[in-house]
């Protein structure tokens, strides 16, 4: 039995990439010792209620830092880094890096700012065999000056989706196997209303994935006053954290006066019981940002885009991010670029009703290729030739 550590910071936010390392602990568990590392435990139960992941043949060990995961990475025979940004080096024989997103490409600044850095970690290195209580801070400050020298100690690199694969290999040299997250993919067999709906945090421009839902309520203004949409509403859903807030405010504000439901913070059977009565799913997260300059704003995967597409709602998603990839332009939803091609889009599938509906079946039949059981077939595959591996090496 192999005794197998995940590392991830970040457990008790049961986000997207806890729901990733949660079920792939959940399915090597189930053959190997799996110990979770991260500051805080995660709560088995929220995880098996919410989730639908079951950690309790998992242990765990705190672990609040990169420097402690690379400590504590040489105890196991494979350790997994599935936290975002993280520089923990690997110690133990099989290390395998799970990327999110590799990060943004480096800007000429950040190579100045670099150059400063490495010039006073060489000036001060003679002098830090005479700390050792400042060891540990050197370490941190190396691996920020020589950049990216940790991602050389895993043997494996895995990406959540074709988007963050192919920066993985352009930022870091690198190919990288895609391990898709999982869905509990159940599709919906619900009649379908006049409903354009698009879920996502609210996040202001400038922080985080910004889901755009201001662009989307003016492209929905334009789509309303052409007339081209009687009967038509756009509801906007999603989380609302206190950094949020304004922009929340301003969303409201922008859809006052129009045919347009802003919900926050719903529970999730709501939630369910919009994407089984949408017809329409509009995705723009890194709308209005440079694809070549900062690759990071674009959604990496979509894990609402694949709901709605097992409940039945034509995905029409940004042409360049995770979504281009797992929706198939017009065959199981449709691509834009412009906000106008996404209204001139949601026009064509609203007056034709018989490409809508052909849209929609294929939309849910594609969502099967991203259900929960073959995440854990893949999952199986992927360390039984570890396995195999570990025997020839």
């Amino acid at each position: 039995m192999r005794k197998i550590g995940i590392y991830n910071l970040y457990w008790d936010t049961m986000g997207g990439g806890e729901v990733n390392s949660g079920a792939l602990a959940e399915v090597l568990s189930q053959n190997d010792q799996v110990t979770l590392l991260g500051p805080v435990e995660p709560k088995k139960e929220d995880f098996l209620k919410y989730l639908d992941i079951d950690l309790s043949n998992c242990t765990f060990l705190p672990v609040d830092s990169d420097d402690k995961a690379t400590i504590v990475s040489e105890d196991f025979d494979i350790f997994i880094n599935h936290t975002w940004m993280s520089k923990a080096e690997n110690r133990s024989d099989n290390g395998i890096y799970l990327v999110m997103f590799p990060r943004n490409p480096r800007r000429f600044r950040s190579y100045i700012k670099s150059g400063v850095f490495r010039a006073l970690w060489l000036i001060t290195l003679p002098f830090v065999s005479l700390i050792p209580r400042i060891v540990p801070f050197t370490q941190a400050f190396r691996r920020r000056v020589f950049n990216e020298s940790w991602l050389n100690s895993y043997q494996q690199i895995i990406s959540i989706s074709e988007y963050s694969a192919e920066w993985t290999k352009r930022l870091w040299k690198r190919e990288s196997e895609i391990l898709w997250p999982p869905m509990n993919c159940s599709t919906s067999s619900e009649s379908k209303e006049k409903i354009i709906l698009s879920v996502g945090r609210f996040f202001p421009e400038n922080i985080g994935h910004c889901k755009r839902q201001l662009d989307l309520v003016e492209a929905f203004r334009s789509l309303h006053e052409s007339g081209k949409a009687d009967g038509w509403r756009l509801v906007l859903a999603g989380g609302c954290a206190p950094i949020g807030r304004d922009y929340y405010l301003k969303v409201r504000k922008a859809a006052q006066g129009l045919p347009i439901d802003v919900h926050v913070n719903l529970p999730q059977d709501d939630l369910e019981n919009l994407y089984s009565k949408a017809s329409i799913y509009w995705h723009a997260t890194g709308y209005g940002q440079s694809a070549r300059r900062f690759p990071i704003w674009f959604e990496h995967y979509g894990i609402s885009v694949i709901e709605a597409m097992a409940a039945g709602a034509v995905p029409v998603v940004l042409e360049i991010g995770g979504p281009a990839a797992t929706v198939r332009n017009k065959i199981d939803g449709v691509h834009w670029g412009s906000l106008e091609e996404l209204i001139n889009a949601t026009v064509f599938l609203i007056e034709d009703q018989e490409y809508l509906e052909e849209l929609k079946n294929n939309a849910q039949q594609r969502a099967l290729s991203f259900d929960r059981r073959v995440f854990d077939e893949r999952v199986k595959k992927v360390f039984s030739e570890n396995r195999e591996k570990e025997k020839i090496g």
